[in-house]
């Protein structure tokens, strides 16, 4: 909070184009670390926090969009029984493809019944994931910042019995895949595309 602060006040003051660009990337860093402490806050109750049905379009981190980034979901009205924290792995998602994704724009979401169950793919248009942290994206302490997002977003949906895993191209944008068993997701009536933006 105290260095948000900072940077707040800074924009009061005529700064060089060069420091602006410092100063912007501090911020986004330190609302990084303000995510991922608040993410591990929720985790100390993980495991003990209840699972039930609960709509994609109500926990797809819509509101947290900058204005340059729009998602769209094609699942239609999908409900998924899981953990109440899988809110965050979604937060965390968007938060990982705004940090690491750079040139992010664009969010697509889409779902694909499966012999096995159904499949929820979050795909964005960034630069992508190299394919040799493919694995080690999802390790403690492997990343720029705390190294704990995806980390424990694989950990909470685990715990509901969801897998995940990268499967993008380098170059072309990250694309995670989240594997959902036959009795963890079940439609609703309704039916379409929703984008937001």
């Amino acid at each position: 909070m105290v260095i948000l602060s900072y940077i707040e006040m800074s924009q009061d003051y005529e700064i060089e184009p060069i420091l602006l660009d410092f100063c912007e990337k501090i911020k986004d860093a330190a609302n990084a670390i303000r995510t991922q402490i608040e993410f591990t806050k929720l985790f100390k109750d993980f495991g003990i926090t209840e699972q039930k049905w609960q709509k994609l379009e109500e926990i797809l981190p819509y509101k947290d969009l900058p204005r340059h980034v729009s998602i769209t979901s094609y699942c239609g009205d999908l409900q998924i029984f899981a953990d109440t924290l899988i809110e965050k792995v979604f937060f965390n998602l968007l938060d990982n493809s705004l940090q690491h994704g750079e040139t992010v724009t664009d969010i697509k979401i889409s779902c694909r019944n499966t012999d096995d169950g159904l499949i929820i793919i979050w795909n964005d248009n960034g630069k992508g994931i190299p394919a040799f942290e493919k694995e080690k994206i999802f390790e403690r302490g492997f990343g720029r910042n705390t190294g704990l997002g995806l980390f424990l977003s694989r950990e909470v949906l685990l715990n509901s019995g969801i897998t995940i895993k990268e499967t993008g191209t380098p170059g072309e944008g990250a694309r995670f895949e989240m594997n959902v068993p036959k009795d963890g997701f079940r439609y609703g009536p309704r039916e379409g595309i929703k984008t937001v933006n």
